[in-house]
């Protein structure tokens, strides 16, 4: 019983209607009018002004010119109060003109205090009753005092206190009434208007009849499509398979691949109900499509970290079964290299110590890699950070030709910053192995927020969600020989390397950090040389928020 006794709200295509309906019917009116007044005239000339048609019809040209400015610049509440003020105008000379409070026309100050509820706020109509009061109260005591009998006058208080208490009570109703309209215009507007799956309503005549902007966006349709059939809008390429499931009437839930914009396959969840109500037999249907690109993702990062988590606890293991005799062998090593004389017996012995080192590097970085520590989020200003990246690689081995600075000083981001240093420099060692000597590298910073960040780079940036939030973006690039289109699929690939001597888990690492601080890296190779890789961090710390 309490399902059945709730309101249902108002479809958002009859508000639309409606709102057609009621301009039609006003000017409906208002030509109404303008035939009593005239009959009125040509009935009583005595009794009626000449000019009297003149009212409606100076109404009627005033709402022209109303609607064509609010049909050019938008409505707004300012174009409703003129609205509202000149009907007041209009409807008192109607009434002073007409006998004042024994006029016929005084029912239109009810019409005009229940629309100044609907069109402006709840309060605004009681102010309208209280001006209409006044002024009709105003011109039935001027016209006394010219002369009327106490009879007349007594007659006449009551009279407009009856109107006063109608027209007010009619102000408090329709306030009601404007307050319910409201709570539907927040439902359709901002509920149906705003929620992020798409949405669309179908009539029984297989009609288009509503369609929220999510789902112009997912499906590649306009408002045009809106009134069209279904199934003459769903027969382009690529939303056959939702035109099928469509087509067999049924209702239920149903995961499949559409491609709005060619080139692009969408993995969508769409869900069908029947509604009831209109008077028709044959119901109305809502279908709502919920794109799964990101739900997927989300599955794939889940099941990412679960074989992390398994790594991490065989490599603790295994580097502590390898570890120790590899000191041993190396230990072993530099004794027996002491006693040895001959200068090829000492050069293996210098690789069998080089490559225990080399050993020893990898097993370091796998347990770097697979160990899940959280961040120790800290106020870290970014240029002493970098600085001290750029003097651990000019003091390598191997230095590169230039290492240039391009950030603020000042600006900060809150992070840990032993592991975004480890961020920094396996960026930076990558750059430095792939140019050489003559590698230029430049690390910049600047404020952006999240979808700021994500729109330009949209090309870079496919099927990562998009949200907003203040942070730091980050770019490092060099102009290196940068990566090879086949390769670029697997940079960040645990262990996948095209360097002789490399581990494959420099860029897995900064991925992971990065994961880790709730921030996107991105790696952009459309550029004529190098490699640039682009890094948004929230400023303030991810696992702090949450």
């Amino acid at each position: 019983m309490a399902e059945r006794s709730r309101r249902r709200p108002v479809s958002p295509f009859r508000l639309k209607r409606l709102g057609f309906y009621l301009i039609f019917t006003r000017f409906a009116f208002l030509v109404f009018l303008f035939i009593i007044t005239y009959s009125l005239k040509e009935f009583d000339s005595q009794a009626y002004p000449d000019w009297l048609p003149l009212v409606p019809t100076a109404a009627i040209a005033f709402n022209f010119v109303l609607y064509f400015l609010n049909f050019l610049f938008g409505s707004s509440r300012l174009f409703h109060f003129f609205q509202l003020v000149s009907d007041l105008a209009f409807i008192s000379v109607l009434v002073f003109y007409t006998g004042g409070v024994d006029s016929n026309f005084i029912f239109l100050y009810y019409a005009l205090i229940i629309g100044c509820a609907a069109l402006m706020s709840d309060w605004s109509s009681l102010v309208f009753a209280s001006v209409a009061t006044v002024l009709i109260s105003a011109k039935t005591m001027f016209t006394l005092l010219k002369g009327g009998s106490m009879e007349r006058l007594k007659t006449i208080i009551a009279l407009l206190f009856a109107q006063s208490i109608g027209m007010h009570l009619a102000a408090y109703l329709s306030s009601l009434l404007a307050i319910n309209l409201y709570r539907e215009k927040v439902f359709n507007e901002e509920i149906l208007e705003n929620i992020e799956d798409a949405l669309l309503v179908l009539s029984p005549n297989g009609k288009i009849v509503f369609m929220n902007p999510a789902a112009m966006n997912l499906l590649g349709l306009s408002e045009k499509a809106i009134g069209k059939a279904w199934s003459e809008v769903f027969s382009r390429p690529g939303l056959e398979p939702l035109q099928r499931f469509l087509s067999e009437g049924g209702t239920g839930r149903l995961e499949m691949d559409i491609e709005p914009t060619p080139g692009v396959l969408l993995p969508v969840n769409v869900r069908v109900s029947n509604i009831r109500g209109g008077g028709s037999g044959r119901p109305a249907r809502v279908v709502l499509i919920e794109e799964l690109t990101i739900k997927r993702r989300l599955q794939e990062i889940e099941s990412r970290s679960r074989r992390l988590q398994e790594y991490s606890v065989i490599s603790a293991g295994v580097a502590h079964e390898i570890r120790n005799p590899l000191a041993s062998i190396k230990a072993a090593a530099h004794e027996i290299e002491r006693d040895i004389t001959d200068p090829e017996l000492r050069g293996m012995m210098d690789i069998i110590i080089k490559e225990s080192d080399r050993l020893n590097t990898i097993l370091t970085e796998f347990l770097y890699f697979t160990r899940n520590k959280e961040p120790v989020f800290e106020s870290t200003e970014l240029y002493s950070l970098c600085e001290d990246v750029r003097t651990l690689v000019l003091a390598g081995d191997v230095p590169p030709a230039e290492y240039e600075l391009d950030i603020e000083r000042g600006l900060k981001c809150r992070l840990d910053r032993e592991q975004f240093k480890q961020v920094l420099l396996n960026l930076s060692l990558n750059s430095v192995e792939a140019g050489g000597r003559e590698v230029r590298i430049r690390v910049s910073a600047r404020r952006e927020s999240s979808d700021e960040f994500l729109r330009k780079h949209r090309k870079i940036a496919e099927g990562v969600p998009t949200y907003s939030r203040a942070g730091v973006t980050i770019t490092h690039e060099d102009d290196g020989p940068g990566v090879k289109e086949e390769e670029r699929k697997d940079i960040f690939v645990p262990f996948f390397t095209t360097k002789p001597k490399g581990t494959g888990l420099g860029l897995a690492v900064v991925q992971r950090v990065v994961a880790t601080h709730g921030g996107i890296v991105l790696a952009d190779f459309d550029r004529p040389k190098g490699a640039a890789f682009r890094i948004w961090l929230p400023q303030a710390g991810y696992l702090e928020e949450k």
